[in-house]
């Protein structure tokens, strides 16, 4: 909690900023490690708080608490930013809007992949798949 704010103030490190100034500090973002698993979900390309009209399909592959690694066709580039929402409802519960960046795209058993960096997520979306990745282990 922050002096002055009603509610938690979540705070992001920077790993690295993009042109003109293209900057990448030594932090790294763990996107080998997590839990297999396959969700559906539409994601939108979002470039300067404008969403893209046109959803693109995808499915996660991995996931862990900060990072989603997906297969997304056509991928998207590295530091992109996007929403993402899955595509069912679980037990009257439906996912709010998820946003994240492109860290990464690299090749996987022949898919090209993206993997997300988690942005903003609500806390019962976050709740929600923590409690799937723990069942999955």
């Amino acid at each position: 909690m922050m002096k002055g704010l009603k509610k938690p103030l979540v705070s992001y490190p920077v790993s690295e900023i993009g042109p003109p100034y293209n900057v990448k500090s030594s932090f790294q973002v763990d996107t080998e490690s997590g839990v297999e698993i396959n969700l559906p979900f539409h994601c939108w390309k979002v470039d300067d708080k404008k969403i893209a009209s046109e959803a693109i399909n995808g499915e996660t592959m991995l996931m862990n608490e900060s990072v989603i690694t997906a297969s997304v066709d056509p991928p998207f580039q590295p530091l992109t930013n996007i929403k993402l929402i899955f595509d069912f409802c679980v037990d009257a519960h439906c996912f709010d809007d998820i946003y994240a960046k492109v860290v990464s795209v690299k090749e996987h058993e022949g898919k090209t992949v993206n993997n997300l960096r988690i942005t903003s997520i609500n806390q019962k979306d976050r709740d929600l798949l923590n409690k799937w990745m723990e069942d999955a282990v």
